[in-house]
């Protein structure tokens, strides 16, 4: 839902003389996206972020889940005149922010190494973590729900129990290893009420 909705070099060819038939120059040819996220397709992704953002004006925090985009990253649109509002507008009633978990890649086969250019990077500040910080290796994502009680295991049958006694303070968006399981690789808790971060 949330990329980088900036030009970026989609490919190259070289540039033809006309006069001497020969090839001198390379071009580059910009895009605005990048085929299969939805920064291709412009009124729909502002219409579905404006959804969103007024259903959680009353109650509750938007996270949405994605993936099948080679990496993993938290991201964060804010309300609000920000620097991307021109990009990613949410609705004129929106009070609190929409996170984006990402997590693409539990085999090595999707998940590569790749270097921090192109459209890895956030050159408008949507993630909760630094520019570069994106997962690239084996990864899967996952959701905490906390409550006040110290290390609570929760059978998933017993959530909604659980939920409607003791409720959720806070909430973890995590990107974790696929390699180490155990191993956290991007975390960012928020308030579960507020939505504001942690």
């Amino acid at each position: 839902l949330l990329a980088n909705p900036l030009p970026q070099v989609c490919a190259s060819y070289l540039d033809l003389n006309t006069s001497s038939k020969t090839f001198n120059t390379t071009v580059e040819v910009p895009c605005t996206c990048g085929g299969d996220n939805l920064d291709c397709y412009r009124v729909a992704q502002r219409e579905l972020l404006s959804m969103i953002s007024s259903s959680t004006s009353s109650a509750g925090c938007a996270v949405v889940l994605t993936g099948d985009f080679h990496f993993a990253d938290i991201k964060k649109l804010s309300p609000g005149k920000m620097n991307y509002s021109q990009y990613y507008a949410l609705s004129d009633n929106a009070v609190k922010p929409i996170y984006q978990l990402m997590s693409s890649g539990m085999s090595v086969s999707t998940a590569k190494p790749a270097a921090c250019a192109s459209f890895h990077l956030d050159p408008l500040g949507l993630r909760t973590h630094p520019e570069c910080d994106f997962v690239t290796g084996p990864n899967f994502g996952r959701i905490v729900l906390e409550t006040d009680e110290e290390n609570e295991k929760v059978e998933f049958d017993q959530l909604p129990e659980i939920l409607s006694q003791k409720g959720v303070k806070r909430v973890r968006l995590q990107v974790l290893s696929g390699v180490e399981p155990e191993k956290i690789l991007l975390d960012t808790a928020f308030n579960s009420i507020t939505c504001i971060e942690l």
